[in-house]
């Protein structure tokens, strides 16, 4: 299940948040928190991050830009708002929401430039890469028959039944409520609205009686206490929030896949580190391989020269043993065999090994000796080593006797 951390940003220190951690669902996975964003770095380096800023920093605006303009909607709604701004619109920055049906109408947020890169600077400072910035206010449930209201500290958060939210002070509950619902229908006439406020129980001793005097100027005022503040109650509605992303523009993300990247770095280090341990693991392994084949070619050698004396070893003489065995899984037998012949020559020294032959699991070796009793004496030799030796016989060739042994591998 993809985790999302949401932080909310304070509104007198870029530098600090509260933050919670989500499921795709909204319900929480860790208890709210706050500090400094420092906190965050390891904690964000593995999840999609949604900061909130200020709903005082964060102007909501409709504008009237035809849907035959969508291309050039950013380009265009400056100056449809233009009127509306008393700041100079090249500081400010603009994003669209989603449009309502056909019609031309829009919602536009509207944040200075300088609020942007003040903000993106200290949650980059801190390792901090988020995927969207949102108004807080814009994350406060949206009911269709109710406005919906957050007091937070000095500030009450409210978004109508039509979805427009706005950050007004409270000290004047009353004036806040009028301001905002007198944009809407028959809104002037507060006794025909209905309000769900929502306070953190931590400040409803101060709240209380406020709360209470605004009674009856409503048709209808609920309150509900919010335990672990007002992050928990934001969160809920990530999954339905129609929400607008400050991110676009000159402030889109540079790469769509940065998000996925950041989130599976951790996944492909270990990766990287595993294929080095196992392209390391196999250097080390064709490295003692290497070493006992030298090792075995020297043998063969040194083999090929004691039991052959008188003769140089050919440079392939590892490949013409390999020949003679035809491939088979012999090779092991075979230099025991020809270790415990040399060993044996230390009482025959005349004796020569003239060739050999392996077929069916037996060794044949020709050998030339001065007399059938030295040649004799070499296969009882062999058999008291262990192995099963035959003298098969042979016969005189000018001055010396040739015959042959035959031994048999244990696994024959």
């Amino acid at each position: 299940m993809s985790e999302t951390l949401l932080l909310r940003m304070f509104r007198d220190d870029a530098h600090s948040a509260s933050w919670v951690v989500v499921n795709s669902a909204g319900e929480l996975l860790r208890k709210p928190q706050s500090g400094p964003l420092t906190l965050l770095t390891p904690i964000a380096a593995e999840r999609r991050v949604i900061v909130l800023v200020p709903a005082s920093s964060v102007t909501l605006l409709n504008a009237q830009i035809p849907q035959r303009q969508q291309s050039r909607l950013l380009q265009l709604a400056p100056f449809a708002l233009e009127e509306q701004l008393a700041e100079d619109i090249e500081s400010l920055h603009f994003a669209a929401g989603k449009r309502e049906g056909d019609s031309a109408n829009i919602e536009i947020a509207v944040v200075s430039r300088a609020f942007m890169d003040t903000t993106l600077a200290a949650l980059r400072t801190a390792g901090i890469e988020p995927a969207e910035l949102v108004s807080d206010a814009q994350l406060l449930p949206s009911h269709p028959a109710d406005a919906v209201a957050l007091i937070d500290g000095d500030e009450i958060l409210i978004r109508t039944a039509r979805g427009a939210a706005a950050a007004l002070p409270a000290a004047d509950l009353a004036s806040a409520f009028e301001i905002t619902l007198a944009g809407v229908p028959d809104g002037a006439q507060l006794k025909d609205s209905s309000v769900i406020i929502h306070v953190p129980q931590r400040e409803w001793p101060d709240q209380q009686r406020a709360v209470e005097s605004l009674r009856p100027s409503f048709g209808g005022l609920k309150v509900q206490l919010l335990p672990e503040g007002a992050l928990p109650l934001l969160a809920a509605q990530l999954h339905s929030s129609d929400r607008i992303n400050l991110l676009q523009g000159d402030y889109r993300p540079k790469s769509a896949g940065q998000f996925e990247w950041r989130r599976w770095r951790l996944a492909a280090a270990l990766a990287v580190a595993s294929l080095g341990l196992y392209i390391l693991g196999h250097a080390v392994e064709l490295r003692r391989l290497a070493r006992a084949e030298s090792a075995l070619d020297a043998r063969i050698d040194q083999l090929y020269r004691s039991v052959i004396p008188g003769e140089r070893a050919p440079p392939d003489a590892r490949r013409r043993l390999e020949a003679q065995l035809g491939g088979s899984s012999a090779g092991p037998e075979l230099l025991q065999v020809l270790s415990d012949l040399a060993a044996s020559r230390a009482n025959v020294r005349d004796a020569q090994l003239l060739a050999f032959t392996y077929r069916d699991g037996a060794l044949e070796l020709r050998m030339r000796a001065q007399s059938a009793e030295q040649l004799d004496g070499l296969g009882q030799s062999l058999r008291q080593r262990g192995w099963d030796a035959e003298f098969l016989g042979g016969g005189t060739s000018r001055d010396h006797y040739e015959g042959r042994i035959k031994v048999r591998f244990a696994s024959s």
